[in-house]
């Protein structure tokens, strides 16, 4: 009888082992929906190529393999399957299971490039549902990527409140079509053009996105108000809004804002293999900004308003590099922000040499927490100063960044400003072979601080519009 009860309790012991593991299963697929494996994938034969994550399953032990494919690094994992289960329940693991994200490993410095998409800077050069002048705008886009050996693109996707992806939050982008809500024809998907383009040239694509902002234009509160479409959260959600010069942004302060913006960027990193999520300088846009009802709400904590809206800013930012690597642990998580972080001060002897606008007190973003404590992956402040700059030199604010960093493990690029190349003032230090120059001057200073590990380039139009410019940096780089 002893040994029935034994024989009974193994099987029972196994039952449920079977059960647990085919519960991991469901835990690691639940969400992760890939565009480039997923069946769902043939939206157009001409918009996503999806063959890639079909070729990456093979048979491994239990544990985790890295294979190697071009330029991609990928992982895969294969459960190992009982003899005893049949073929429908292993036709039902293998309907759970899902690609993995392919990702292009970064090989030695950063080279990036930023496309802004906002105002049609970049891209597209004018809004349009036209899938056809959407992909050749993109290619031409990626093809001069490639002759500047460009290894990363910044891509914003999220410039005021909207998507040039599909999204279940935001509406299509105005900039990308003409019209908010409005989507590309041939159910197009912008975002899952570039990287699979840019992947395809061994380029990392990361997804670069504005969280808080709602409006851009100024001077225009009411034409601006009325082009958002019904369900953009901001109309959806108008508590969330304060109204700043003319513009409307999310409240930074409202939990629920903070719920959204890390909602959309997993929205983003399971549809999607971006290489990373990457914010830029918007936080806060100014220290008058009108947010007394919310401090009164939220800032009981706080004795400082100051205090208590970089605390808000630094939970969204503490909370955004996990929320990515849960879903793909090869995804980074930067941050590009204003190139001074505080002037020198008797107040903040920590401070630059500088007398310009400050992150940390007129933005309420504490840049240098971020970095030293490891939240982002990597850091880029916008250094856009010659050398020499009185108010900001570019030479002590890279020699400042990188000694502050100096025993951090967080990555240190510079973001430069080409942007100011184009300039048509003839007494700008910027203008013609001066602002070439000074570019190439900020490149060969960067190869003499070691902590600086690359540089992304303010913007791609620069490198369109500025023939000597383009010309200048190809020489350099061969």
């Amino acid at each position: 009888m002893n040994k029935i009860r034994k024989i009974l309790y193994i099987g029972l012991l196994f039952s449920v082992v079977a059960f647990i593991a085919v519960l991991v299963i469901i835990c690691r697929s639940r969400g992760r929906r890939d565009e480039k494996g997923s069946e769902t994938c043939s939206q157009s034969a001409d918009a996503i190529i999806c063959e890639k994550d079909h070729e990456i399953n093979a048979s491994v032990d239990n544990n985790k393999e890295e294979q190697t494919t071009g330029a991609y690094v990928v992982t895969s994992e294969v459960e190992i399957v009982e003899e005893s289960e049949t073929t429908e329940e292993i036709e039902v693991l293998e309907e759970i299971k899902e690609p993995v994200h392919e990702n292009v490993i970064l090989n030695g410095p950063m080279n990036g490039i930023w496309v802004a998409t906002v105002g049609n800077m970049d891209y597209p050069s004018v809004g349009t549902v036209d899938s056809e002048t959407l992909k050749e705008e993109a290619d031409r886009i990626i093809d001069l990527c490639v002759e500047l050996k460009i290894n990363s693109i910044f891509l914003q996707v999220r410039p005021c409140s909207d998507a040039f992806y599909k999204s279940d939050i935001y509406p299509w982008s105005r900039y990308l079509t003409g019209e908010q809500g409005k989507a590309p024809d041939n159910d197009f998907d912008p975002l899952a053009y570039w990287v699979d383009k840019a992947h395809e040239n061994n380029i990392q694509l990361h997804a670069w996105v504005n969280p808080y902002r709602v409006t851009k234009e100024n001077d225009a509160f009411d034409t601006e108000y009325n082009l958002l479409c019904e369900n953009n959260p901001a109309r959806l959600n108008p508590e969330y809004l304060i109204r700043y010069n003319e513009n409307l942004y999310f409240d930074p302060a409202i939990p629920e804002v903070r719920e959204m913006v890390i909602e959309g960027i997993v929205e983003i990193v399971e549809n999607y293999s971006v290489d990373g999520i990457h914010f830029d300088d918007y936080f806060y846009p100014g220290p008058d900004f009108q947010d007394d009802a919310s401090f009164d709400l939220y800032g009981t904590d706080f004795d400082n308003k100051l205090d208590w809206r970089r605390d808000n800013v630094n939970k969204l930012v503490e909370a955004v590099g996990p929320a990515i690597k849960a879903i793909n642990p090869n995804a980074v998580f930067g941050v590009s922000p204003s190139g001074i972080w505080a002037n020198k001060s008797a107040n903040n002897p920590e401070g630059s040499e500088t007398r310009g606008m400050e992150a940390y007190n007129q933005l309420a973003a504490d840049t240098l927490k971020w970095a030293r404590e490891g939240w982002v992956d990597y850091i880029a402040p916008q250094l856009y100063w010659e050398i020499g700059f009185e108010k900001a030199d570019y030479e002590i604010l890279a020699n400042w960044w990188a000694d502050k960093l100096s025993d951090s493990t967080t990555k240190l690029y510079i973001g430069l400003a080409e942007y100011r190349t184009v300039t048509t003032n003839k007494s700008s230090a910027w203008y013609g072979e001066n602002g070439v120059n000074q570019i190439m001057r900020q490149l060969e200073l960067n190869e003499t601080i070691p902590k600086i590990s690359g540089v992304i380039h303010f913007r791609v139009g620069s490198f369109f519009e500025n023939e000597l410019l383009r010309e200048e940096y190809l020489h350099i780089i061969e």
